[in-house]
C-alpha cells in the first residue's frame, strides 16, 4: 500500500462530503427469512486505488521529490531539449491515498459501476449501507454492498447471488479494472472483518478479530 503525505495539497482542498459505507454494522441489520439459508458472494478490486487515473490538472497536486533528466534518461519534451541537469517533478498519475477526497471517489466509482450492473441484473436488487434502511433479504432480491474495493452479494438464492458477481466482475473489468480474490456463492463467507454465516444467520468477527482481543 502506497500512500501519500498529501497534506499540504489537502489544506487547498474543501473538505469532501461525507461516504456512505456498508460496513459490518450495516450487514449486521439484515433482515432475513429464518427459516432459509442465506449465500453470499464476493469479490475484491486488485491496487484499486493505483488503477483510478486522474486527469492532469489534478495530478500537478501530487508531486514528488525532483529527479534529475539524466537519471531519467530524458533529454527531450514536448518544449524541446531537456538539460541533463533539469529537475524533473515526477506526478501521481492514479488517485492518490492520503488524497482528503481519495476514499470519497474511490467509493463513488463503486457505487457507479454496481448500479451500471444493477440495470443488466434484472432483479430486484437494495445497495446496503450504514445510513440507510435494514437490508431486507427476500424472494427474488439480492443485498449488495460495495466498500471501497470489496463487493459483496447477497441472497437466499445462491444462483442469484452467482449471477449479479458475474455481471459486476464484468462491468467492472470493462472499466479497468483487475477483479480478484473472487468467491462464488457460499453459506458462510468472510467480508470487510466478519463472517456471514447463512446457515445460522449471523454476522460475527473473524477468527482473526478474535485472535487480536487477546
Amino acid at each position: 500500500r502506497w500512500i501519500v503525505d498529501a497534506r499540504s495539497t489537502n489544506a487547498q482542498f474543501r473538505e469532501p462530503p461525507g461516504i456512505a459505507l456498508a460496513s459490518p454494522e450495516a450487514l449486521g441489520r439484515i433482515e432475513a427469512d429464518a427459516s432459509r439459508e442465506l449465500f453470499t458472494a464476493k469479490a475484491d478490486v486488485d491496487n484499486f486505488f493505483l488503477r483510478l487515473r486522474i486527469p492532469l490538472e489534478l495530478s500537478r497536486w501530487f508531486a514528488l521529490a525532483p529527479i534529475s533528466a539524466s537519471d531519467l534518461g530524458i533529454d527531450f519534451c514536448d518544449d524541446g531539449p531537456v538539460d541533463p541537469d533539469t529537475l524533473i517533478y515526477p506526478c501521481c498519475a492514479t488517485l492518490p491515498m492520503g488524497f482528503s477526497w481519495a476514499m470519497f471517489l474511490a467509493q463513488s466509482v463503486t457505487e457507479n459501476l454496481l448500479e451500471r450492473a444493477g440495470e443488466m441484473w434484472g432483479t430486484d436488487w437494495q445497495l446496503l449501507s450504514d445510513r440507510g434502511p435494514p437490508g431486507l433479504a427476500r424472494e427474488g432480491r439480492t443485498l449488495v454492498f460495495g466498500y471501497v474495493d470489496n463487493l459483496g452479494f447477497i441472497s437466499h438464492d445462491r444462483a442469484m447471488a452467482d449471477a449479479c458477481l458475474k455481471r459486476a466482475l464484468q462491468i467492472f473489468e470493462d472499466a479497468g479494472l483487475v477483479m480478484h480474490e473472487i468467491g462464488w456463492a457460499t453459506s458462510v463467507a468472510e467480508v470487510i472483518g466478519v463472517e456471514i454465516d447463512g446457515q445460522r444467520l449471523q454476522v460475527r468477527p473473524t477468527q482473526k478479530r478474535y485472535w487480536n482481543l487477546k
